[in-house]
């Protein structure tokens, strides 16, 4: 076999094998993707309902924000995050829902004293 001839067929072979190996990765990572999507919001649903509030959405993003005797605790996509990076996440309007939840959490905590009452 001569060099022009094997030339085109190795670069042939190679764009082929190229084809084949996206046509079979790219479906997988988005399918990955997708599951790890599902395992967020199953995880942020989990830590809402223990700790009896619900999972939000604004703009098409789920949160939820829990009050504990430490402060509030912010969950955006699965992880914990500071305020200001779930404000900025949320988009247009976060900064008027979040405080509104904050507000809707904080009257729903249990009160921290120590104090027993007798009965």
């Amino acid at each position: 076999m001569t060099p022009e001839v094997a030339a085109p067929l190795v670069i042939a072979s190679a764009v082929v094998m190229a084809l084949l190996f996206v046509s079979f990765v790219a479906p997988w990572s988005y399918q990955r993707r997708a599951y790890a999507r599902v395992r967020a919001i199953s995880r942020m649903s989990r830590l809402a309902r223990k700790n009896n509030t619900v999972l939000r959405y604004h703009n098409g993003l789920p949160f939820v924000i829990t009050f504990h005797r430490h402060g509030y605790t912010y969950v955006l996509e699965g992880r914990r995050v500071s305020r200001e990076r779930l404000i900025r996440a949320l988009g247009s309007g976060a900064e008027a829902v979040v405080a509104k939840v904050e507000r809707e959490e904080a009257m729903t905590a249990p009160n921290p004293t120590f104090i027993t009452l007798p009965g």
